[in-house]
């Protein structure tokens, strides 16, 4: 069975690939990398289940743009032996710091 290459798309297809090319060439790039700040995100946690608990997570720049380095409480957390965390990473560390608690029901 062989398959068949499309030569001819929709008009309204065409169309819209023309005026997304034509936008592209167009528009300006945007100046790469982008300088992001030294603090990226600061997450606030406060806990009143058993006595008031503060936390404060930094998450800082690090050499990726989709990572960060989190601090909390002055100490860097490290996954394995890497500083860099990504976002998903940092909020199952801040989930897995605050257990769940049995009901009393």
């Amino acid at each position: 069975m062989s398959y068949r290459k499309r030569t001819k798309g929709s008009k309204k297809y065409n169309a819209m690939r023309a005026a997304r090319l034509r936008q592209i060439a167009e528009g300006t790039a945007p100046d790469y990398p982008i300088d992001l700040p030294e603090l990226r995100r600061r997450i606030t946690i406060e806990d009143f289940d058993f006595g008031y608990v503060k936390e404060v997570v930094e998450l800082r720049k690090s050499n990726r743009i989709d990572s960060y380095r989190m601090i909390v409480d002055g100490t860097v957390i490290k996954r394995g032996d890497t500083e860099r965390i990504g976002w998903a990473r940092a909020l199952e560390k801040i989930r897995m710091a605050f257990p769940r608690v049995k009901s009393l029901r």
